[in-house]
């Protein structure tokens, strides 16, 4: 590495492709292991890599921080400092990071904004402490996101907090309801509300559907909504005509789909998993980059595909940070355990459920639309001839 002054001129002085030179190096003795490193040239190490992130253009400050967070033994000091930027900066830390210790992560959670809190939300060792800290906000969207980690460890007092929260949002009560670690009691008590709310909704649909089913679908969401703008920009027309047209001649199947997994063309992946487990391509999509895996074991086994194509489909996705020895084990185990007709009463309640939503969405999109035309005065807001 260049002595420090010069360091201090290249930072100061110099373009984008020599500081990005500059930030490589410092990553890179920073994962070499920075207690081989000088106390003051791991000093030195921070406070650059803090200033080249912030020299950095905005749209890199995320893909900046997410290469440090990953470092293992990442100084406490710069995860701290990152931690506490702007949520660009800040977020793959909150979130990655196993050098942020629990006194660091509560300091932010009672201080920051909503932003940090979700991604704090995010992250795989949630104590306790930190829980009841996150919910003390009272933000139901954080609530939200505690509840969808796995992770989170939550005590009698966050569950009470939860139901409270509960009692103001039909989401969080679903989701809520579908997490495994309940209390007998407030499972009993969540799940005889939002078994009647669902029967509301669906009728007949509901029939057949036990507690364990009914978890199982609030627990896998992905299936059943698509509002990210990004997830129709990923996807082609290229692909998804090539796969209607395989489709239209019987060319669509198991074997195909394996095909574009070993070529890791994740559009038409998307649009092909979304064509043989009857969602939209953009759903589809949804479930195959999902945190968890449930959400795509319970499609995959409605179709059903082969634990070896699921497997392929996790590995895909996960390139990097693929499963591997126990964890493969354990997920083929469990999706092989999962009824093929429980996966498809799963799939078929987000159906109807997508359905519903879609029809109330068209129903209220032109009333205001058909009100203001009948006012006296008021031009035809859709007059014929135009869109």
């Amino acid at each position: 590495m260049l002595p420090e002054v010069e360091v201090d001129e290249l930072v100061d002085h110099s373009n984008k492709e020599q500081r990005a030179a500059l930030f490589d190096d410092l990553v890179g003795r920073l994962n070499s292991g920075a207690a081989n490193l000088p106390a003051a040239t791991v000093e030195y190490c921070i406070s650059t890599t803090l200033r080249l992130i912030e020299l950095a253009d905005p749209t890199e400050h995320s893909f900046m921080s997410m290469r440090v967070a990953r470092i293992p033994d990442l100084p406490h000091a710069l995860a701290a400092a990152l931690a506490k930027s702007r949520i660009a900066i800040a977020a793959p830390v909150l979130t990655l990071s196993g050098s942020l210790d629990e006194a660091t992560i509560l300091e932010i959670v009672r201080t920051a904004g909503k932003d940090h809190l979700l991604a704090v939300a995010g992250r795989a060792d949630l104590t306790a402490a930190i829980c009841n800290a996150l919910l003390s906000r009272g933000s139901v969207d954080v609530a939200v996101a505690l509840i969808d980690n796995p992770a989170a460890k939550l005590s009698p007092q966050a569950i009470e907090m939860l139901e409270r929260l509960a009692a103001r949002s039909a989401k969080l009560e679903e989701r809520l309801c579908g997490r495994a670690d309940l209390p007998e009691a407030t499972a009993r008590r969540l799940m005889e509300k939002v078994k009647m709310r669902l029967q509301l909704q669906l009728g007949a649909a509901m029939s057949g559907f036990d507690a364990e089913a009914i978890r199982m679908a609030l627990r896998t969401r992905e299936a059943e909504t698509s509002s990210e703008v990004t997830d129709t920009q990923a996807l082609s027309q290229g692909a998804l005509v090539e796969v209607a047209r395989l489709a239209a001649r019987g060319e669509l199947d198991e074997t195909r789909l394996n095909e574009f997994i070993a070529e890791q063309r994740l559009e038409l992946v998307a649009c092909a998993f979304g064509r043989l487990s009857h969602v939209e391509p953009a759903i589809a999509r949804r479930i195959l980059l999902a945190h968890g895996t449930e959400t795509l074991a319970v499609a995959s086994r409605a179709i059903p595909l082969s634990t070896e194509t699921y497997m392929n489909l996790v590995g895909l996705t996960r390139a990097d940070a693929p499963p591997g020895g126990d964890i493969t084990a354990r997920l083929a185990g469990d999706y092989e355990s999962l009824p093929v007709e429980t996966a498809r009463k799963v799939m078929q309640l987000h159906r109807k459920r997508r359905n519903r939503n879609s029809s109330r969405r068209s129903e209220h999109s032109r009333p205001h639309d058909v009100a203001l035309a009948a006012r006296p005065g008021r031009p035809d807001p859709h007059p014929i001839g135009e869109s």
